[in-house]
């Protein structure tokens, strides 16, 4: 849905060019378009976009996304819902809320996918390209170095992000082992995967 919504700014941009403070949310602040995990287990998308000082139809935006949101929730036990969606000084900001990590996952089409670290040991198979993937490949998200025999062993109440979102991720907690296509944001709990980089990241955090 995010590739949408900015083909919709994009389109309403075009069409009239034809025609003529923050919380404590770190995400926030962040000048791109994030995606953040909440400890409740929501997740809030904000899709960040700039077109200098160009105007257009907010108000015709907000529509088309809510419209689209009408027809997911419309689907047995889904949860998604427009909490903002503004124009000022040429950058467009819009918020959704999912319920889940899933439904973030269907409406964008994207892999989001949170779970226990000890289900991911027992069945990596049962998360997205987990077959391929060995926690052992894994490094120290503060060190660089490659996780050890003993540490993997200590692993137990952690949990796991496996996601293809090439936007920033920030987590609900510390981030501790991350893949060689991911970094890691200095000072905030945020990751995302390298440019170069392709394929799902795995993220172990607590």
């Amino acid at each position: 849905m995010k590739k949408t919504v900015s083909l919709i700014i994009i389109s309403l941009l075009l069409l009239l060019i034809a025609g003529c403070a923050f919380g404590g949310n770190p995400a926030e602040k962040d000048p791109d378009t994030t995606v953040t995990l909440q400890k409740d287990g929501h997740v809030l998308q904000i899709i960040r976009e700039s077109f200098g000082e160009s105007n257009y139809d907010i108000g015709e935006l907000r529509n088309e996304i809510e419209l689209e949101l009408e027809d997911y929730n419309a689907q047995p036990n889904k949860s998604a819902e427009l909490k903002k969606a503004e124009s000022e000084n040429g950058v467009t900001d819009v918020e959704i809320l999912f319920g889940t990590p899933d439904d973030y996952s269907l409406f964008n089409q994207e892999t989001l996918r949170v779970g226990e670290i000890g289900d991911f040991l027992l069945m990596p198979g049962s998360f997205p390209g987990g077959d391929g993937i060995s926690i052992s490949g894994l490094v120290n998200a503060r060190t660089g170095e490659v996780i050890t025999e003993d540490e993997i062993n200590a692993l137990s109440s952690e949990k796991i992000l496996v996601s293809d979102v090439s936007d920033r991720i920030y987590l609900p907690g510390k981030v501790l082992y991350i893949s060689d296509n991911a970094y890691s944001s200095e000072g905030v709990a945020a990751v995302r995967r390298k440019e170069d980089a392709a394929g799902f990241i795995y993220i172990i955090f607590r």
